[in-house]
């Protein structure tokens, strides 16, 4: 199973994964990250080199993060430089995370994912 990681600035990652378990229930696999005033960068990018860790398994991670170039991206960017199994897509929205979530027990790999994504991004 496809492990995500959507990471953002504040609360919008929480506030996404909260909306979609409205709609969708309790989702497995997903984890979130805020960047907020006052925390350490090198200490988000552990943060999300921990919870990359957690997620990951032998379909690896997707993560989902708010603005390419932002803290958030650049902690993932440094990430997907040091490890194979993890890929990005920036400018997350509602759509993305929830459809890929939806099919996500089907055993297709993160990269698999990164298209589907990339593709709901686009429409």
């Amino acid at each position: 199973m496809t492990g995500i990681l959507i990471a953002t600035h504040g609360g919008l990652a929480e506030g996404l994964l909260n909306a979609i378990e409205l709609l969708a229930g309790k989702q497995e696999k997903i984890e979130t990250i805020g960047l907020y005033h006052g925390d350490g960068i090198d200490a988000f990018a552990q943060e999300v080199e921990k919870t990359y860790e957690k997620l990951n398994g032998e379909d690896g991670v997707l993560v989902f993060v708010d603005i390419l170039g932002g803290s958030p991206s650049n902690a993932v960017m440094k990430l997907m430089n040091e490890k194979d199994n993890v890929k990005a897509i920036a400018g997350v929205n509602w759509c993305a995370p929830r459809q890929v979530d939806s099919e996500k027990n089907i055993s297709f790999s993160a990269s698999w994912f990164y298209q589907l994504a990339v593709f709901l991004c686009c429409l």
